[in-house]
């Protein structure tokens, strides 16, 4: 049961959470914050009655920051801003102070598509980034090894022209890629990038607006679940031994 619903914090369009590092840490999704271009990153304590501290803010050095990943071993948070498309890291300290590490900007060498990062998920090993950008049809792939300062671009895996990649989970070598512009979920190899397997997220009846928003799993039960806004549904998936989904 919950019990009575009251005020945490404010923030301006707090649009996406995330914990680590014993911490709470929020997207503020703008174009505009601390009286400069960009949209923002906010760190909060945890109070005991529920209550959120803010503990520091910094500008995201990009448009509408969207997603937040968060690598507690090396205290390091990947922000994927979607207005800029581009993908900013902060190193957070014991107090909660950020520091801007490094910005990547996405682009194609052709074409006139417009970038849009997404969302970014890490390998087990946190030695590799994989960051979806919904615009550029692409999941591009970041060699972290030395670091989120030295991270450096070394692949890219394609997906289909205007599937749109919005948010991704990887596990036992395989990206599981939720695309809101085709509403599919797509099951790529790490590795290689070849794309083994791909589902449509929505029922044989849907009608209207659909768009695949978030990929959720529940890996000890080897369960997958994308939900689909407009339909309001989520889709299930069973992913078998070899990795794949049924």
């Amino acid at each position: 049961s919950f019990g009575e619903l009251k005020l945490a914090a404010k923030a301006q369009n707090p649009s996406y959470l995330a914990n680590g590092c014993g911490l709470l840490f929020a997207c503020v999704e703008t174009d505009r914050f601390l009286g400069r271009p960009g949209g923002g990153i906010c760190v909060y304590r945890k109070e005991k009655d529920g209550t959120l501290t803010l503990l520091s803010s910094e500008n995201t050095k990009g448009d509408y920051p969207c997603h937040l990943c968060v690598q507690p071993e090396t205290r390091t948070v990947f922000v994927s801003n979607y207005g800029s498309g581009n993908l900013s890291a902060f190193f957070v300290d014991e107090n909660g102070k950020l520091s801007c590490l490094a910005t990547m900007e996405h682009r194609l060498e052709i074409g006139k598509k417009e970038a849009h990062a997404h969302c970014s998920a890490l390998s087990r090993d946190g030695k590799t980034l994989y960051a979806c950008d919904l615009g550029l049809d692409r999941v591009f792939v970041y060699d972290i090894s030395k670091g989120a300062r030295e991270m450096e671009r070394v692949g890219e895996i394609c997906f289909p022209e205007g599937s749109g990649p919005r948010h991704l989970l990887v596990s036992d070598g395989n990206l599981y890629v939720a695309c809101e512009l085709s509403n599919e979920i797509f099951v790529a190899d790490a590795a290689s990038g070849k794309l083994l397997q791909a589902f449509s997220v929505l029922p044989k009846d849907a009608e209207g607006f659909a768009a695949a928003s978030a990929i959720y799993a529940d890996w000890k039960r080897d369960l997958l679940a994308v939900s689909v806004r407009g339909v309001d549904g989520i889709c299930f998936f069973e992913r078998r031994k070899d990795g794949l989904l049924e």
